[in-house]
């Protein structure tokens, strides 16, 4: 059931919560894909409330976040050198 949530978390942290500005930010600056992955960690926290005294959630969420940032970084850096952006969203998706 925790997994259900951390996925609902990921849908609205990548897509309501993610607006045009800070994909824009995200593609110029480190700065931009830390505030993203902030918000997937403030939107896990907020939606795993249910399961607030569950062994090592904190840690799973925290690893989550670190996982995330270096995943976009990479994303973001790859996709300056390809114009195949859906394919390696698609990829990257599969693999994380």
């Amino acid at each position: 059931m925790i997994l259900l949530h951390l996925y609902l978390a990921h849908l609205i942290a990548d897509f309501p919560l993610q607006p045009m500005p800070l994909v824009e930010w995200k593609h110029k600056s480190l700065w931009g894909v830390f505030v993203h992955s902030l918000i997937h960690l403030a939107t896990m926290v907020v939606i795993t409330i249910p399961f607030i005294g569950t062994p090592g959630l904190y840690a799973v969420l925290l690893g989550i976040f670190v996982i995330h940032f270096f995943v976009d970084a990479i994303k973001v850096e790859a996709e300056k050198h390809t114009n195949k952006q859906l394919e390696l969203f698609c990829w990257i998706s599969l693999y994380t």
